[in-house]
This record gives structure tokens, C-alpha cells and sequence, in this order.
């Protein structure tokens, strides 16, 4: 399945949303995977404590260090309290969230881009 392209005089208006960086924190892409996995499957409205066996249990799949699971508890609980992701677990709520979607469109060249 793909996207049509848009009509050349169609906008979106897209929000830009960003958090800062804490540079002291582990980085680096075991430690970027580890995050992700657990915004993957963690409940949108866990506290920290559930947020913390999420990265716990996932860190152990990952081989991931405690400084790592520790940063990615607070990276993600921190994550958990933007505006964005409180829409996100009302959705979850109501059922109409898609945490992991596949994306495809045909760039005009033909090309089909896959996320």
C-alpha cells in the first residue's frame, strides 16, 4: 500500500516538537534501541515503576548496562509526560492508537519509500 502524492497546492501544517538532550546520559545505538523498544510496548499511561520493569526487561533482551535501563527509565517516563504522547495514550485508551505502523509512498520519480 502507498500514499498518492499530494496536489501540488495541498499544505500540511506539521508541529515541530522537541525536548532537550541530556548530554551526561549513556547514547549511542544500543542504548537509542533500548529507548525505543520501550516506547514500543510500554503502557502510555505507566508511572515510572512501570516504565522501569519495561527498560528493565527489555535492557536484559538488549544486553544493555543498569546506567543504560536507568537513563532510559527517565528518558522514557520523561517522554510519557509531553502533550504529544498524553494525546498518544488517550488514543491507546479509546483504541484508535497505531503504536508501530508501516509507511510507504511512491516518490514522483516512482520510487516506493518504506519506513
Amino acid at each position: 500500500m502507498f500514499a498518492a502524492p499530494l496536489p501540488p497546492r495541498a499544505t500540511l501544517d506539521v508541529a515541530v516538537e522537541s525536548v532537550g538532550i541530556d548530554f551526561s546520559r549513556p547514547h549511542g545505538k544500543r542504548f537509542g534501541t533500548l529507548v525505543h523498544a520501550v516506547l514500543s510496548i510500554v503502557d502510555l499511561d505507566a508511572d515510572a515503576q512501570g516504565v522501569q520493569a519495561t527498560a528493565e526487561l527489555q535492557g536484559r533482551l538488549f544486553g544493555a548496562t543498569s546506567d543504560e535501563v536507568t537513563a532510559a527509565t527517565e528518558t522514557v517516563t520523561r517522554a510519557l509526560v509531553h502533550p504529544l504522547m498524553k494525546r498518544a495514550a488517550a488514543a491507546s485508551r479509546a483504541g484508535r492508537c497505531r503504536r508501530e505502523s508501516p509507511i510507504a509512498m511512491r516518490l514522483e520519480d516512482g520510487v516506493i519509500v518504506e519506513e
